[in-house]
């Protein structure tokens, strides 16, 4: 509406929020370990390459976590959370527990946990070595899943490794929000990045030299989320597309209720947010509402939900980054807790 505005409902004081509108270019990113309050800018825009802004007057934000939901402060017209007329979907998490010191792994984090949803979120600060150097997590087992992001720089892209990428090395890494971009090194960064098998402790990064896409420049501060897969609740995996307008069918342990698609071998589509049951005048036979590399929604997502997973409904080229035949694709997929 415009203006500050309280959104409750949740039933639970959310630690991250992630946010999309109808109309806006853009996903916004929130989380408590980096605190949402009045003089932090905590957006993280895109799962592409923008920069969250520390410091300052917020003015286009989350700007508190409350007991039932969150508040979305004041904006004018562009707004990505908060445009006068314009429809929102967010998607939360409850962790709970305060920021606790981890000093697991060769750098020091902090972390906010819940071993029982598998879920960890947490900042560090790099310490400038070009060896692999480890992070600590919390989760106490290995993640099936790990986001991470320079905070700092304008340039640097939120980086995602995942246990189950088929064919992948040891250094596999995609960069969610850009076209099938996927690295099999840490040198394809040019300056470092995730690195190495995680462990039940902790995660790896390498790198040293000053560049948006370096998590360990020294004095510099990052941002990372690790899951681990919850049978009924989250699933992290990959399939590989059939072409075909019954399939195929992924599933997931449970219903979901937000699917991230993200096309490694298509050089001209990358991520896709499925969110069922978003806007009542989209969804269409169980379908939802499905966002395009974070840009505007289109009413026609190919994508169906039931009760143990989703199907592609679509040969289309109109959907290439989530059913190209033979392409392969990674996912992340949540149910309600």
């Amino acid at each position: 509406n415009g203006s500050s505005q309280a959104i409750t409902g949740l039933g639970f004081q959310p630690d991250m929020v992630w946010i999309w509108g109808q109309n806006t270019t853009h996903a916004s990113v929130y989380d408590s370990i980096r605190g949402a309050t009045s003089g932090y800018y905590n957006r993280l825009i895109d799962f592409a390459t923008n920069q969250e802004q520390v410091g300052g007057v917020i003015t286009d934000s989350i700007t508190s976590f409350d007991s039932d939901g969150f508040t979305v402060n004041s904006a004018g017209s562009g707004s990505k959370v908060n445009d006068t007329s314009d429809k929102y979907v967010a998607t939360a998490w409850y962790i709970g527990g305060s920021a606790t010191t981890n000093t697991d792994g060769d750098i020091q984090s902090s972390v906010i946990v819940n071993q029982d949803l598998g879920i960890s979120i947490g900042t560090y600060t790099g310490n400038g070595q070009t060896s692999r150097q480890t992070i600590g997590h919390g989760l106490g087992e290995i993640p099936d899943m790990i986001l991470a992001k320079k905070r700092t720089v304008s340039t640097g892209a939120w980086q995602c490794k995942m246990v189950d990428m088929e064919a992948a090395s040891v250094n596999s890494t995609i960069t969610p929000g850009q076209a099938g971009v996927r690295y099999d090194s840490v040198a394809d960064f040019s300056g470092g990045g995730l690195a190495g098998l995680s462990t039940t402790t902790t995660f790896g990064v390498q790198g040293g030299t000053s560049n948006g896409n370096n998590l360990n420049q020294n004095t510099a501060s990052n941002v990372f989320y690790a899951f681990a897969e919850r049978t009924g609740f989250s699933k992290f995996s990959s399939y590989r597309g059939s072409g075909q307008t019954d399939g195929p069918y992924i599933p997931c342990g449970s219903k979901p209720e937000y699917v991230f698609l993200y096309g490694i071998s298509n050089s001209s589509y990358g991520a896709y947010t499925f969110i069922p049951n978003a806007f009542s005048d989209i969804d269409i036979d169980g379908r939802g509402i499905l966002y395009l590399e974070g840009n505007s929604n289109v009413t026609n997502p190919f994508v169906l939900i039931d009760s143990n997973g989703f199907m592609l409904t679509t040969s289309s080229s109109t959907f290439p980054a989530g059913n190209t035949a033979g392409n392969l694709y990674v996912f992340w997929a949540w149910a309600s807790a």
